[in-house]
């Protein structure tokens, strides 16, 4: 959620995240995170649908983005 609160915090400058969202990629791949790593944080809560969810959320934001960058 902390990386949520960031983007909203810095929605006019997200280009100021990049180096942030750089860090905690090198951060999670340095110590071993997995997907399956998620499924023990969020324990019965993850299910076989959570990958394809968290994957259409990404793709939702990321296009809406797009849409934004583009002026549309």
């Amino acid at each position: 959620m902390l990386v949520i609160d960031a983007a909203v915090t810095n929605v006019e400058d997200l280009s100021s995240l990049e180096e942030y969202l750089a860090s905690l990629g090198r951060k999670h791949r340095a110590v071993g995170v997995k997907l399956s790593s998620f499924s023990k944080c969020l324990g019965p809560a993850f299910t076989p649908a959570t990958p394809a969810a968290w994957s259409q959320l990404y793709g939702a934001v990321v296009q809406a983005m797009s849409r934004g960058w583009d002026g549309e």
